[in-house]
């Protein structure tokens, strides 16, 4: 009985072992292009799934502010943002892909940022 606890014991330690943790996500993301500008936040993380703000300030077009909801799994953050441009309400499907601390996506390289209020006022 002993041995089939420690045994267990020990699989159980090298399966833990093995898996990926993803590290903990920031409070707020940041990239630039340009004059332009987008962030997202992550408002509320739960296992994988996550939302938040999100906002693309183009420097030439109308600017995009709205909220998110999607999941975070395996360095992938897909997003469905729902989002006022124009006075119309629209929704779309974000991706982002994490690699280190940074996110990449629709263009841009986000990095952690300590505030994302200022942009996300309209």
């Amino acid at each position: 009985m002993k041995k089939l606890l420690i045994v267990t014991l020990l699989g159980t330690l090298l399966v833990s072992c093995g898996q990926k943790k993803e590290a903990p996500l920031a409070a707020c993301y940041h990239g630039v292009v340009g004059d332009s500008n987008s962030v997202f936040s992550i408002d509320s993380q739960n296992g994988e799934k996550v939302s938040g703000s999100m906002a693309f300030v183009f420097a030439q077009k109308d600017s995009s502010y709205g909220t998110y909801k999607g999941t975070f799994k395996d360095g992938v953050l897909t997003a469905t943002y729902t989002f006022w441009s124009e006075g119309i309400q629209s929704v779309g499907t974000n991706v982002f892909n994490k690699s280190g601390e940074n996110f990449s996506g629709q263009g841009y390289i986000y990095k952690p940022a300590t505030d994302c209020s200022d942009f996300l006022k309209k």
